[in-house]
């Protein structure tokens, strides 16, 4: 079974490998950040050049897979990690360089990131679509836009929107959690009464302990026959 990328859900970890990625290199700092604050896939990211940001207010460009313009803003923490990191560069040169002076590729965004959240302990499945996935997870949560954000990914549906950001995902598992206490205190509730019910035909203070036998495999054969009959009861009973 294929596994899907996951976003980073905890914005906590989100500036954990930022500044684990700062400490090491201003160009993957700058490019993790761009892509958690844009929405835009990885291998638009890897075609900007340095003329393509430098002292603008939104980026511009059509993306790769769908042929469509997309403009969105550069925030004022953006701004300054791209002022900082492009003051040496020429216009015309790619904006994320490998170490070979060559455009980076997407295998080599995909190694920084799965070592950069390994180090600070995400543990979830990580590609070169996180970032994109954590920019959507929690623009979500913040304005419960899906509308939005279907536009902002150029999907057909709300639902896929949803889906891809992981929010699908967090719903089935908070109703498979909660299903599973429910069904815990249920047979809690259940055992109670089968207790009560039987130590009152027995005559025995609910208090004692021998009322408790009833789970014992040893347990006398005539009283047996009693726990089956208001153990069919109980059940009608739920």
């Amino acid at each position: 079974m294929k596994h899907l990328v996951e976003p980073i859900r905890d914005k906590k970890k989100i500036r954990a490998v930022e500044d684990y990625l700062a400490k090491r290199s201003k160009r993957n700092r700058l490019l993790f950040v761009l892509g958690c604050n844009s929405g835009l896939r990885v291998s638009d990211i890897l075609a900007l050049d340095v003329k393509d940001v430098r002292g603008k207010s939104h980026i511009e460009l059509n993306e790769k897979k769908t042929g469509k313009c997309k403009r969105f803003p550069i925030n004022d923490k953006l701004k300054k990690l791209i002022n900082e990191f492009i003051k040496d560069k020429s216009d015309d040169e790619p904006l994320f360089l490998s170490q070979k002076q060559m455009r980076l590729d997407r295998s080599q965004v995909y190694r920084m990131l799965n070592e950069a959240c390994k180090a600070v302990g995400i543990d979830v499945n990580i590609g070169t679509h996180s970032m994109r996935k954590s920019f959507g997870y929690h623009h979500y949560n913040q304005f419960k836009d899906v509308a939005m954000l279907q536009i902002i990914f150029n999907h057909s549906s709300p639902q896929i929107t949803l889906r891809y950001i992981g929010i699908n995902q967090d719903q089935i598992m908070t109703a498979t959690a909660s299903l599973s206490c429910k069904c815990t205190i249920l047979k809690s509730i259940k055992l109670f009464i089968l207790e009560y019910l039987f130590c009152s035909i027995l005559q025995w203070p609910i208090t004692k302990p021998e009322c408790r036998l009833y789970i014992q495999p040893a347990f006398q054969q005539a009283y047996l026959m009693k726990l089956r009959w208001l153990t069919k009861i109980l059940m009608k009973l739920f």
